[in-house]
């Protein structure tokens, strides 16, 4: 009797334990103190300089207490800013935009760095552990494209694959998603892609969507897209990108980041890579974004657009 008790009594503890451990390592690792973070950004003139003002403004909104700020000049100091980082016990560090993610990249290899608001690419990673890309999420373009041109079904982009091999790979499964053909077609350089949108727009209607990488080894923002609008505004077929001055040239609608947002999920990412010691993470494309549209071309593709709809927008062309 005594030796039945006993063994119940020990197998209810072996149970507890096994369920109580993992609640207590995910209660552990929620109190575990943020680590030190050190933000990277470019040292720019106004109104440049606002954009990474307003995304570290959403990394503090969440990193609290725990982040210090270094400026990155063209001429800096780069024994001094790795001196500074070591007296202030960073472990982490955020690289804003080209020239912060090429001054963390000078760093002890021993820090963290996790990249934002510069075009990223998963296969060029190189020693940033987890990033967002300025590149917005195709799943969220695709959805809108939907929304406000539902008559589209076909969507074409000419795209350099080295660059963003990654990205059209996530734009196939979105593309199948909203019941979207996908026409990708791979340049090496801006004659390829010259060639290719030539035969692009010369086949588009109606039901054609032009999808517009920000890429300069596939889009010249001045002849290339000039054509690409012109035969658009023409023959009545959408075009749509992740600028937002595209739209003010007449494409119909872009999606651009939402850099408060964007500095709030750079600091979430942050945070959870070091508190759960992954030696690598994911590029990931944008996903807080804003919407800007023209309602020039919306009234020129005869799209129906609802006051709900346009209540959305951030950005209107031309504006009210």
């Amino acid at each position: 009797m005594y030796k039945n008790n006993k063994r119940q009594l020990l197998i209810s503890v072996i149970v507890l334990v096994a369920m109580v451990g993992p609640a207590l390592s995910m209660f552990r690792t929620a109190l575990a103190a943020p680590p030190h973070i050190g933000v990277l950004y470019p040292d720019i003139r106004p109104p440049y300089r606002d954009v990474f003002l307003d995304i570290i403004q959403g990394i503090e909104d969440v990193t609290k207490d725990s982040t210090k700020l270094y400026d990155i000049k063209k001429d800096y100091d780069e024994k001094a800013r790795r001196y500074a980082l070591e007296k202030a016990h960073i472990e982490v560090v955020i690289a804003l935009g080209r020239r912060g993610l090429k001054a963390a990249r000078r760093l002890p290899e021993n820090l963290d760095i996790v990249a934002g608001a510069v075009f990223l690419s998963p296969d060029k990673r190189d020693d940033v552990i987890a990033g967002v890309s300025l590149n917005p999420d195709p799943d969220i373009l695709f959805l809108r494209l939907k929304e406000l041109a539902p008559q589209v079904n076909r969507v074409s982009v000419v795209f350099n694959p080295q660059h963003s091999d990654w990205l059209i790979e996530r734009a196939k499964r979105a593309a199948l998603q909203q019941v979207l053909s996908l026409n990708a077609m791979p340049a090496g350089n801006l004659k390829e892609a010259a060639a290719l949108y030539r035969d692009i727009v010369k086949e588009a209607n109606s039901s054609h969507a032009v999808w517009l990488l920000q890429d300069s080894s596939t889009l010249d923002q001045r002849v290339i897209l000039a054509m690409i609008l012109k035969k658009a505004w023409d023959k009545q077929f959408v075009v749509f990108s992740g600028n937002p001055g595209h739209v003010k040239q007449g494409a119909l609608f872009s999606l651009y980041p939402d850099n408060i947002r964007m500095g709030r999920s750079l600091g979430n990412l942050a945070i959870s890579r070091f508190q759960t010691a992954e030696s690598r993470g994911d590029i990931l494309p944008a996903q807080d974004l804003l919407i800007a549209v023209s309602l020039r071309t919306a009234k020129r593709l005869d799209l129906k657009l609802t006051n709900a709809q346009e209540r959305e927008f951030n950005l209107v062309f031309p504006s009210k």
